[in-house]
């Protein structure tokens, strides 16, 4: 009720109009992803709906492709871009990518995180994090895992945690990388605990680990940090975040308007629907969390 308080405080007192109703949110994901499943869950609920909010996919590049299209188009509202972790992560990895995340957007609104799940294929015999990584330093690249591009989650954590020991295999979606898991054309994968919901109780899959300080309401299996030494600034043990961002230099009554409005569409009812996903809902100022993680991720690529 705490969280429900807070928002209305923001919400009241807001107007504005666009001369345009419709807005675009552009994903960086495909259609099914723990991104589009908080935006629709949220916006679904908005009341007195006003605007039209129109989904865009544009693939490629962890990302990237669609955080370049956001920062270079008109700061009018009307272009709006559903992030995560990514954006930060992605420019220290790819000098090709030439957005700043913060000279280019501005933060709209910061909307939650999740941890991830560290998944194997169900004939391997790992039944712990530990297990896995002795056997992958003892034996080197034997290991496949799948992610969705250097820039992901999915990539950054493994290569943290297994210290490059295991053979990465890019996928342009995480449907496609987990038909593969079950199918053993892939070893393993660290995929956000939305993702693997729908499959665990697959007998294809086993989940033997979490990332997170606590273990996951929903999975109830050991963390990572429950098996192994945790440094002070892990990159496999960060959570997945997710906000929404615009162009750089949108006016601040039309920023706080969208803010607002968005909102307005978080109560109770999302709040339990997305917890059930593994997505845990959080009200943060959203510049600061992009100023303090381009500040972590900075000194972990140095």
């Amino acid at each position: 009720m705490k969280y429900i308080f807070i928002l209305l405080l923001f919400w009241c007192g807001s107007s504005h109009a666009f001369t345009d109703k419709s807005i675009h949110v552009i994903f960086g994901f495909q259609v099914g992803s723990s991104h589009h499943l908080i935006f629709n869950t949220i916006t679904n609920n908005i009341p007195n709906k006003k605007l039209n909010f129109i989904s865009e996919s544009k693939l490629g590049l962890s990302g990237a492709l669609a955080h370049q299209y956001v920062a270079q188009s008109k700061p009018d509202g009307h272009v709006l871009g559903f992030t995560g972790s990514s954006i930060v992560i992605n420019p220290f990895i790819n000098t090709n990518i030439k957005y700043d995340i913060l000279r280019d957007f501005d933060p709209i609104v910061y909307l939650g995180k999740q941890d991830n799940a560290l998944v194997v294929n169900s004939v391997l015999p790992f039944k712990n994090v530990r297990e896995l990584i002795d056997y992958s330093n003892k034996k080197p690249k034997s290991i496949s895992y799948g992610h969705n591009g250097e820039g992901s989650s999915s990539y950054i954590t493994v290569e943290d945690l297994f210290k490059n020991k295991l053979l990465p295999i890019p996928y342009k979606g995480t449907n496609f990388l987990l038909i593969d898991l079950m199918s053993g054309q892939i070893d393993v994968a660290m995929l956000n605990i939305g993702a693997i919901l729908p499959h665990v109780t697959s007998s294809k899959i086993k989940v033997i680990a979490t990332t997170g300080t606590n273990r996951s309401k929903i999975l109830n299996v050991p963390t990572i940090e429950e098996t192994i030494k945790v440094s002070e600034f892990a990159v496999w043990n960060r959570p997945i975040w997710y906000g929404i961002v615009a162009p750089k230099g949108i006016s601040k009554e039309t920023a706080n308007y969208l803010t607002n409005y968005i909102l307005s569409g978080i109560d109770e009812k999302t709040i339990n629907k997305l917890e059930q996903n593994g997505i845990t809902v959080e009200l943060k100022n959203f510049k600061e969390v992009l100023a303090e993680e381009h500040v972590r991720w900075r000194s972990y690529f140095k």
